[in-house]
């Protein structure tokens, strides 16, 4: 339900993230790129700006005030205090998650058996920040997700210089 994945992007406190993980000295991440990056896009700064209210109307118009799953991560890595953290702010908006680690990241892959979620920091580059995730027959493309639109996107991107203004564009 759409409705779901909004109110738990609204329930977490990215300035707050960044001042518990990097004692303020990180960006919160808004889209795929930092700010001074040439690709990345200002109209989606502060998209799901924190908002608990609205994250519980959301879980609430969805039916899921009471909301539980499991959240994994690779123990001892900035990924185990991300998912703490957010543990605790998801709590404030009524959504409970149990933190399962993994002994290997792998583990996750390729169905998603172990949790709802995986918390991880998505280091890849250019359009492998796309492709590992939401496009077919990656293996971090746990969900199976195939969007005829973001495929013919992907495979335009990935005939231009990244940093070319067609693939600006694009990105945007």
């Amino acid at each position: 339900d759409v409705r779901v994945r909004q109110a738990l992007n609204y329930g977490i406190d990215r300035d707050a993230l960044n001042e518990r993980m990097y004692d303020g000295q990180g960006e919160p991440q808004w889209g795929f790129f930092a700010s001074d990056s040439p690709l990345h896009n200002d109209e989606v700064d502060g998209y799901f700006e924190h908002d608990p209210e609205r994250a519980r109307a959301l879980l609430a118009e969805a039916g899921q005030e009471d909301l539980t799953f499991n959240v994994v991560f690779t123990e001892g890595t900035e990924s185990q205090r991300a998912a703490e953290i957010v543990q605790q702010q998801w709590a404030e908006i009524g959504v409970t998650i149990e933190l399962v680690p993994l002994q290997n990241p792998g583990d996750f892959f390729p169905d998603a058996q172990a949790g709802a979620l995986n918390i991880f920091p998505l280091m890849r580059s250019g359009i492998q920040k796309v492709v590992r995730n939401l496009t077919p027959p990656s293996i971090g493309n746990v969900c199976g997700w195939d969007d005829p639109e973001l495929n013919d996107l992907v495979g335009q991107l990935n005939a231009l210089p990244q940093d070319s203004p067609e693939a600006v564009e694009l990105w945007a």
